[in-house]
């Protein structure tokens, strides 16, 4: 190439560059590199030789090449041609390289696929250098370790310090094996040390990769952590040799018959069963043999179902061993499937001699304990039963009675047989909790455990005691314990809670006799209450027609006294009505022996007021049960048992919290008066003072009456804060309406401005609504109160109220009762509703009437007493008159003709009652 004109132009080329790029020398000798493949390629060639000429050296060189749109790969080598210390040419060889790099594509591609496999296989890989000793790792040897790549030295004994003592020399000796080319791999399982100073198993798989002559050089291997596996492994040997143990234990042998060969294998365990050495070959007719010919079709039947039809099952059967011993086997079997066929049978066999002779063997004396339960007297007797069949049947260790206790709600030992210890309370009071004897109870189910907490010397090991708790109904719970690991069998569980159903029985039925017998208690008690009930039925019926009569109040006490004497227990009755407006009581009626006792009534030098005056005091019935528990307290008491009374009660006669008197009644029982007696008393009591009301009301007539005249700040009186809102004085009139909720009355506005006591009327809470009477000049309205309203409660108790002046400061009533009632009922129901209450005077003052035949009132009919009052009161009968007849109809909402009707019929029956009644009017 001549280099002296700057374009490098190639001056020849051999003929091997012509068959190698396929590129005619023609074409490529006198042209440059670019003109031959093109500007940016030629640029690139171009670079090379001026880097060759500027170094003058020889340069070597990879180029990529398109010749006719093919990608070739060249490597070259360039030299400058020096003369007189110019370069003057370059020559130059090449030769092409496409298929060598293709290959190491190729290999490269290989490359990152391996690596990637590695690490998705989580291999560990190494590469020993066998002559210096020094080994690479990769990373993931290392992480598998716990270590990272920078913390380990490359070297031999990096690996050979962390193989497990136990393996080295396993793993040295398999490496010379195949050192020596003994082996064709090494491959070993063995365990490293770990960061953490745990082992993990490994397995390594290494080959010899180069040796010289015999001499080996170079081995390269990988490392793959199996440690889940072999430790899988590990708890599986574990496991199979403790399911060979407790198949010792339990005496349970496994079996299988493969039914297409018909093959037949056995566990150890099923050799011992039946008694012969491991050279015996079992077969299915050999095994059949076994069963005594009572046993063996139903044994061969099940096992042709199981094989057939697919069917599990459970029998027992038994089978004769060659030395001639009978034993009783349970053989359970199930079938094996594949692509829905029966393919073999599988099953357990167990021996349960022992179990089924020691099951008779408790079973003979549970029988006998049973016998010897019966006539059942108490609980101790279930207790004593329970406890001795426990002791005597088993080879418990410790077992206790376990019973419920009503009062702490908790489970108590009664009763401990125990080889270990006498300690009864070595389980201790049992409450409710996950304690595996309550759940027992709780769930009245059985439950065993190997968890118990055991307080006693004697159980050493108190994470593995065996307890079984077996309950006895609502009785409490039956527990057995046994020190160390051996369970309890099914035998022990099933006979004791067998044993536990007996108990059970004898304490239901001893519950039963005793409910029988509380039930036939409660029945002589009932029917003694019925024929109580029927005398207060008869004594009731008696009073009623009493009643009925028009006796006097006298008699209708006197009555009721000999009546109440008849009921059993009352030894003597007695009423008596308070004095001097106190609770002291003077004795009025009486009946029975024993009036003695009364003078003990009312006396001052006592400090405990006897019951009678008591329940005057306290509005309430007063009972005492036991009179000479009070003796020695209480003066009253002394005089009381001296009468031989040792019950007395007391039953206060009140209405609207006013005192009438007291009616006692006296026994010589103890605790005589129950409660229906005592609410019978109360009816009686009521049925007195209502009577006796009514008396009033009908003998009241002819008698003179008593004004009394109250006063006082009467706040919640409505009339009174109607005046004080107002600052009026209002005079209540009359009642002129009246239904259950409400009373109509009549005021009269005598200081103030009426308007304004009819506007002011409705914003009082208790006034429902308000109206004129008259015209505006005229001072009276109609207001529609809530009930109770102070006529009301003086009605109840009096004639009547005569009228009432409120200011804005107070209130005046004057009321009148009749001379033979007393006054201080009345004010005593004044004082129940207002604080303030002064009685102002008392005063005696006839009262004109008509005969006691032809009383007015009675013959008028309500509303016409009504329109009648009203108009009298709101000055239709003046001259001239203040209110007409129409605004009397607006008032009560009724036409003009009606109140005209109601007047004149009125009217007729005043005149009538004057002019025709036998006695004449004063």
């Amino acid at each position: 190439m001549d280099v002296g004109d700057d374009e490098y132009t190639i001056k020849r080329v051999n003929p091997a560059y012509e068959d190698q790029s396929d590129v005619a020398t023609g074409t490529i000798e006198g042209k440059t590199p670019r003109e031959i493949v093109g500007d940016e390629q030629g640029a690139e060639v171009e670079a090379h030789y001026r880097e060759c000429i500027e170094r003058r050296e020889p340069v070597e060189y990879e180029e990529d090449l398109v010749f006719d749109d093919r990608e070739t790969h060249w490597l070259t080598k360039i030299a400058p041609v020096v003369i007189d210390g110019t370069v003057e040419y370059i020559v130059g060889s090449t030769r092409e390289i496409t298929e060598r790099k293709e290959r190491e594509a190729r290999i490269e591609t290989l490359k990152e696929r391996l690596e990637l496999a590695v690490e998705g296989a989580n291999l560990g890989i190494w590469d020993w250098d066998m002559r210096t000793d020094d080994v690479e790792f990769n990373e993931t040897w290392a992480t598998m370790l716990g270590y990272t790549p920078e913390e380990l030295d490359s070297c031999f004994e990096v690996w050979e310090q962390r193989v497990h003592p136990d393996d080295l020399d396993d793993v040295k000796k398999a490496l010379s094996r195949h050192v020596e080319e003994q082996s064709p791999h090494y491959d070993v399982e063995h365990r490293l040390r770990t960061a953490t100073d745990d082992w993990k198993w490994i397995r390594t798989v290494g080959k010899v990769a180069e040796r010289d002559g015999e001499e080996p050089v170079r081995a390269v291997g990988i490392h793959i952590d199996i440690d889940d596996r072999r430790r899988r492994e590990q708890e599986l040997k574990r496991s199979q040799r403790r399911l060979d143990q407790t198949q010792t234990v339990a005496n349970v042998g496994g079996w299988e018959v493969d039914l297409q060969t018909e093959a037949v294998t056995w566990t150890d365990e099923m050799y011992q069963i039946h008694g012969v050495n491991h050279d015996f070959e079992p077969t299915i007719e050999k095994v059949l043999d076994f069963y005594i010919s009572e046993d063996r079709e139903k044994v061969r039947t099940a096992i042709e179902q199981a094989a057939d039809g697919g069917d599990s099952f459970h029998i027992e059967a038994r089978i004769a061993t060659p030395g001639g011993d009978i034993r009783r086997v349970r053989t359970h079997c199930e079938p094996v499937f594949e692509d829905d066929a029966v393919v073999k049978v599988v099953g357990a066999q167990k021996d349960i001699t022992d179990q089924y002779e020691k099951r008779a063997r408790i079973l003979r004396e549970l029988h006998a304990a049973t016998q010897e339960l019966y006539p059942i007297r108490s609980e101790s007797d279930v207790i004593a039963y329970l406890d001795s069949f426990l002791e005597q049947a088993f080879e418990f260790d410790h077992t206790c009675v376990m019973r419920f206790d009503d009062d702490t709600g908790s489970l108590r030992p009664q009763s401990v047989s125990s080889t270990l210890t006498d300690d009864a309370s070595i389980l201790g009071e049992v409450l409710p909790s996950d304690h595996p004897v309550w759940r027992a109870f709780q769930h009245d189910e059985s439950v065993t455990s190997e968890d118990v907490a055991i307080q006693a010397e004697a159980f050493e090991d108190g994470t593995h005691n065996q307890l079984l708790a077996v309950p006895i109904g609502e009785f409490g719970v039956a527990v057995a314990i046994n020190a160390g690991r051996t369970p309890f069998d099914q035998v022990d569980t099933e006979l004791v809670e067998v044993a536990a159903a007996n108990a059970k029985s004898a304490s239901d039925s001893l519950w039963s006799a005793r409910a029988r017998s509380e039930l036939n208690e409660k029945f002589s008690t009932k029917q003694d209450t019925i024929d109580s009930l029927r005398d207060m039925i008869e004594t009731t019926q008696s009073l009623q027609q009493m009643f009925g009569n028009g006796v006097t109040k006298a008699e209708i006490e006197t009555n009721t006294c000999d009546e109440l004497l008849g009921l059993d227990p009352i030894d003597f009755v007695w009423i008596g009505r308070p004095r001097d407006g106190t609770t002291a009581l003077s004795p009025t009626e009486w009946a029975g022996d024993g009036s003695e006792y009364l003078d003990s009534v009312g006396s001052e030098n006592q400090t405990e007021l006897p019951p009678s005056e008591r329940a005057a005091a306290q509005r309430e019935p007063i009972a005492v049960s036991d009179v000479p528990s009070r003796v020695k307290r209480e003066e009253w008491a002394k005089t009381a048992l001296s009468a031989d009374f040792r019950s007395i009660l007391s039953i206060p006669l009140v209405y609207d919290d006013v005192l009438y008197g007291v009616l006692t009644v006296c026994a010589r029982e103890t605790d005589a008066f129950g409660q229906s007696l005592e609410t019978f008393l109360r009816i009686v009591g009521s049925f007195l003072v209502n009577r006796n009301r009514m008396l009033e009301l009908r003998t009241g007539e002819s008698e003179w009456l008593t004004e009394l005249e109250v006063t006082g700040e009467w706040a919640t009186y409505p009339v009174q804060r109607l005046a004080a809102t107002t600052e009026s004085r209002i005079r209540y009139e009359t009642v002129i309406e009246r239904d259950p909720e409400t009373v109509r009355i009549l005021v009269t506005v005598e200081d103030g401005d009426p308007a304004t006591v009819y506007d002011a009327a409705t914003d009082i809470s208790d006034i429902l609504a308000a109206n004129r009477l008259g015209n505006e000049g005229q001072n009276r309205l109609t207001l529609t109160c809530q009930r109770p309203f102070l006529s009301s409660v003086v009605e109840q108790h009096g004639r009547g109220m005569a009228d009432a002046v409120s200011t804005p400061s107070e209130t005046t009533c004057r009321v009148h009762v009749r001379m033979s009632a007393s006054t201080r009922p009345i004010v005593e129901s004044l004082h129940s509703r207002y604080e303030d209450v002064d009685v102002v005077s008392q005063k005696q003052q006839p009262r004109s009437f008509v005969g006691e035949d032809t009383d007015v009132e009675d013959r008028l009919t309500d509303r016409q007493r009504e329109i009648l009052e009203t108009a009298y009161h709101a000055g239709f009968f003046e001259t001239p008159r203040d209110v007409t007849l129409g605004e009397i109809a607006d008032n009560f909402d009724i036409s003009k003709p009606a109140v005209y009707n109601h007047l004149q019929a009125a009217y007729r029956t005043v005149f009538e009652s004057i002019f025709e009644a036998d006695t004449p009017v004063r």
